[in-house]
């Protein structure tokens, strides 16, 4: 199915001798020959950056961003971490090497789906890094990828919620997603016309962010909406615990005003 290839992040690559130029293949001036194997050997960095930047990363033009965006050692961290499951086995980076000659996969999915292997704490800073590249390139993504690269911000920025800034970044995903909701679901039926729409994180994350601010009724019209477009969950029942927690409200606020706990 194209949503696991969107998910797993690959495509079909087989390793080539054929050489670009980029940022990453500028020419290095070496010592004469004679001293050529020593000078290898004391400078294996210039070395390995020489060589030219394929694969997925070359084959998006995204190599000045690879190279400028990320150090060495967290480009290392990010190819020996990103290993998705593929039936092509060519190549144990397939980030940086195999020549890609054709693709279903998109930048944006691209990027999506990388960013989903770097959600540990000391990983963020990496994952939020990605997730900036993708929403740059989002403007000419389709309705699809845009769905899912507002998801993974979301999962991303909500599991530091502490954070305000991050709060209101996982927010703001969540309202740009529900705001493609309408334009996804016709996505998702053409391509997967047998299937039922999936659960909406947009949608889900929304209401549990208003349940936990006290705002009942917004977490209630949140879940409506996305239970009027048929997107997956069990709706119903969150709107019932919401209903009856809306009906408590005005209990609580004379419990209160009358200093007596509530339900006493």
């Amino acid at each position: 199915m194209e949503i696991l290839k969107w998910l797993f992040g690959h495509g079909d690559s087989v390793p080539s001798p054929t050489h670009g130029r980029s940022l990453a293949t500028q020419d290095i001036k070496q010592p004469a020959s004679g001293a050529d194997r020593a000078w290898r050997e004391d400078h294996p960095c210039f070395i390995e950056e020489s060589k030219p930047i394929q694969g997925e990363i070359g084959y998006f033009k995204l190599v000045d961003w690879w190279m400028t965006a990320f150090s060495d050692s967290e480009r290392k961290h990010i190819e020996s971490i990103f290993q998705p499951i593929s039936t092509n086995q060519a190549s144990s980076s397939p980030l940086t090497s195999g020549v890609i000659q054709s693709t279903t996969e998109t930048a944006v999915g691209l990027l999506s789906a990388l960013a989903m292997w770097f959600q540990k704490p000391e990983d963020r800073t990496i994952a939020h890094k990605i997730l900036a590249k993708a929403m740059e390139l989002s403007k000419d993504a389709s309705a699809l990828d845009n769905h899912f690269l507002f998801q993974t911000v979301i999962q991303a920025n909500y599991q530091d919620r502490e954070n305000e800034e991050s709060l209101m970044a996982a927010i703001d995903a969540c309202l740009k997603m529900i705001s493609l909701a309408p334009e996804a679901a016709r996505a998702f039926k053409s391509e997967f016309p047998k299937q039922q729409l999936p659960g909406h994180k947009g949608y889900e994350q929304l209401a549990i962010i208003y349940e936990k601010q006290g705002r009942f009724q917004d977490a209630i019209t949140v879940s409506q909406q996305a239970a009027r477009q048929k997107w997956g969950g069990d709706w119903a029942k969150r709107i019932e615990r919401l209903d009856r927690r809306t009906n408590r409200q005005p209990e609580r606020k004379a419990h209160r005003a009358n200093g007596t706990p509530a339900g006493l």
